[in-house]
Formats: structure tokens, C-alpha cells, sequence
């Protein structure tokens, strides 16, 4: 599930039509312009309109009024609740929107609030008290320490992202954010592995910094992203195995394989936006 996501995520966030207040690198989680607002929906609802973007129908093939998404991780959607405005509109609103993490819809944008959707960690402006540092040894996955170096300024409780920074042209789906809970040399962490510490393994170099995360939000209708997969494999794959192995059929293998990809179809179908949030000041 996670690698077909990447995938769709690597394609959807990589469209031409950007609009954010300022560079991705200069995005600040302490500055209110820079925050996800009920404004920059109807800018970016207003945009694919203007582009002629087909949004949803109905099963007779009519324009339904939320015929639109604006995808976004909860952080985003924080700020966008306390403007205000968005509590306003739930009061009033049909409360059966509600459900499968839907939590309103306006100018025709149903918004869609998920923990799983991509963050460019520590790819905005740099924090009051920059940590920019490389990891002196590997990390393996499921890592509960992290050593790197001198790290005096990373403060406990604040987020520090593992792995290259993603600037505006490039996308790293083993890049992680972790919670720093001790340590100087060695930072002590929770991730999100399965065991509360790394997902992935990283390499000696690899960048740690606490700079603010940017958070892009999809907005675009039903028809923006195409996927094509192997018909014999299946839509989301084919488990292989499990497979006995060996003289003595004493190793048991098992795996995963998936033959696919998805694409814009029209540069002029999808609108990415970029925000900061004030959970990462």
C-alpha cells in the first residue's frame, strides 16, 4: 500500500501550477501569510475552474457542486479551522459530510484531512535555533537513537527530518520526521516505525535539521492523476509466497510485486499549494 502511495504522491505533488506565499525555503511557520486559509481555496478552486479541470459527476454525468478535493495532512488543516471561518461552515453544513476524514467542503472543495498525506519535512525557513547537521554512523530502521555529532540546538519535543531536503523539483519518500526527546550526540527519538523508532534506514551524512516543515495540499478533481497497472498482477499487486526454501525447506520467503504508474494527465487538472503551520513554530 505504502509503495503505490509514494508513487502516486511523487506524480500528483509534481505538477507545474504552484501557489504559496513565498519559496518553499523561506516558508515560515511563524508567519500567519504563510498558513493554510480558507482564502487559498477558493484561489486554487477559482484556478482549475479557470483551466477548464472536470471535477466530479453524479451517475448521470452531471457536475455535482463539491466537485473538487483539496487534500491535506491535519497540521495544515489546523490553521485552516482556526481562521475560523471552516467552524462556521460546520455548523450549518450537512453533518453527514463528516466521515472517512471529509471534515467540510467550500468553494466546490471537499477537504480531505489525512495523516499519511505528504509533508516536506524541514524544507521551509530555518528555526530561531537552526539544527542543520549530518548523521555520524548509519541508522538502521527501527532505530531508536540517531548519533549526530555536535546537535547542542535541537530541542526536546521538536521535530527533526532525516534524509535530504526536498526542494521544489525533488521528492524522497524515505525522508522521515521524529520527535527528539534527549540527548546531544546522540538524539534519542520516537519515530513512527512499528516499534516507535525508525521506518528506514539512513545513511552516515544524511541530513538531520529542525528547520519548519512545508505542507503541500492537492487541490484537483476525480480525472487529474491517471494510473495504468498490469492486469495480470492486479490494481494493487500480488502477494508471492509464502514460499519454503532450502535443502531442508528451512527459509520461508515472501513477497510483493506491482507493475504500474500514474501521471498528470494535464498540467492544467491539478494545483499544488505549500504552507506552513503553526504546530511546527
Amino acid at each position: 500500500m505504502e509503495t503505490i502511495e509514494a508513487v502516486a504522491i511523487d506524480a500528483a505533488l509534481a505538477g507545474s501550477v504552484v501557489q504559496r506565499a513565498t519559496a518553499r525555503a523561506s516558508l515560515d511557520a511563524g508567519t500567519a501569510g504563510h498558513r493554510m486559509s480558507d482564502a487559498e481555496i477558493f484561489k486554487a478552486s477559482n484556478r482549475l475552474k479557470e483551466m477548464r479541470c472536470p471535477g466530479a459527476t453524479d451517475a448521470d454525468g452531471l457536475a455535482v457542486p463539491s466537485g473538487y478535493m483539496a487534500a491535506m495532512h491535519p497540521d495544515a488543516y489546523y490553521d485552516l479551522l482556526a481562521g475560523g471561518n471552516v467552524v462556521s461552515i460546520l455548523q450549518y453544513q450537512d453533518k453527514n459530510i463528516l466521515f472517512s476524514g471529509e471534515v467540510g467542503e467550500i468553494a466546490g472543495c471537499r477537504i480531505i484531512a489525512s495523516p499519511f498525506a505528504k509533508v516536506f519535512g524541514a524544507a521551509g525557513a530555518d528555526n530561531g535555533t537552526v539544527a542543520a547537521y549530518t548523521l555520524s554512523a548509519a541508522s538502521e530502521a527501527l532505530d531508536e537513537e540517531l548519533s549526530i555529532g555536535t546537535a547542542t540546538n535541537v530541542a526536546i519535543g521538536r521535530y527533526l527530518t532525516i534524509g535530504t531536503e526536498e526542494t521544489g523539483s525533488t521528492f524522497y519518500p524515505t525522508n522521515e520526521r521524529v520527535t527528539h526527546v534527549s540527548g546531544t550526540t546522540t538524539s534519542v527519538i520516537v519515530g513512527s516505525g512499528p516499534n516507535g523508532g525508525m521506518r528506514f534506514p539512513h545513511d552516515s551524512g544524511a541530513g538531520v535539521r529542525n528547520a519548519d516543515s512545508v505542507y503541500p495540499v492537492l487541490f484537483g478533481g476525480p480525472n487529474s492523476l491517471a494510473k495504468v497497472y498490469a492486469t495480470e498482477i492486479g490494481e494493487y499487486g500480488e502477494i508471492v509466497g509464502p514460499k519454503r526454501e532450502g535443502y531442508v525447506d528451512q527459509f520461508v520467503s515472501l513477497g510483493w510485486k506491482w507493475y504500474g504508474a500514474y501521471a498528470v494527465i494535464n498540467q492544467n487538472w491539478l494545483v499544488r499549494g505549500e504552507y506552513s503551520s503553526s504546530l511546527d513554530a
